[in-house]
């Protein structure tokens, strides 16, 4: 609906509202508000609890939004204009390549890292997966401190307890969490 396409990512952004809930009451709308000077979000929560919906949302409202498309957003909501989104979602195994899931992972983050810049947004899910959990958890920390010195406007999700403390030890990372209810399961 009526977005700010004049805000930058530095600016407050807030995107909210219901996708048709009278039609499917399965769907469960996401809020996500990001304060001000927040470039690096963190996104936590158990399987199934939406993390991956939430990133695949904002990157399709973000390229819908850039496109002069109308979204599910409240009056109100804001983006900012972004000159790139780039992301890693699912596994990049390739056999023929010889890449196995981490490898394949791997150069999918290089590669954004190579090309994404301070007016970008970066999408990454389960960043750094497929791996031994301290070693991964240090390279995601040494890749999320790498976006955020570089000011890229950056979501990513995790299940590492080591990336969910960013946010209490410096200002520039944010902490959202998702959740799952086992009694309606959503």
């Amino acid at each position: 609906k009526n977005l700010d396409q004049n805000s930058s990512p530095a600016e407050n952004s807030s995107l909210s509202g219901e996708t048709e809930p009278k039609k499917n009451p399965g769907v469960v709308a996401n809020n996500i508000t990001i304060p001000g000077g927040k470039k690096t979000v963190i996104i936590s929560g158990p399987n199934t609890g939406g993390k991956t919906v939430s990133l695949k949302g904002l990157g399709l409202c973000s390229l819908m939004m850039q496109a002069g498309m109308p979204i599910t957003a409240d009056s109100g909501s804001s983006l900012p204009i972004f000159n790139g989104i780039f992301t890693a979602f699912g596994d990049d195994q390739d056999l023929q390549r010889g890449l196995s899931s981490f490898s394949g992972h791997l150069l999918a983050v290089q590669n954004l890292l190579e090309t994404a810049d301070s007016g970008s947004l970066v999408l990454v899910d389960e960043l750094i997966s497929d791996t031994d959990p301290d070693q991964g958890a240090a390279l995601a920390r040494s890749i999320l401190t790498d976006l955020n010195q570089r000011d890229i406007f950056s979501f990513v999700s995790t299940h590492y307890q080591q990336l969910k403390v960013l946010a209490l030890q410096d200002e520039g990372y944010y902490n959202l969490a998702v959740g799952f209810s086992l009694e309606n399961l959503s």
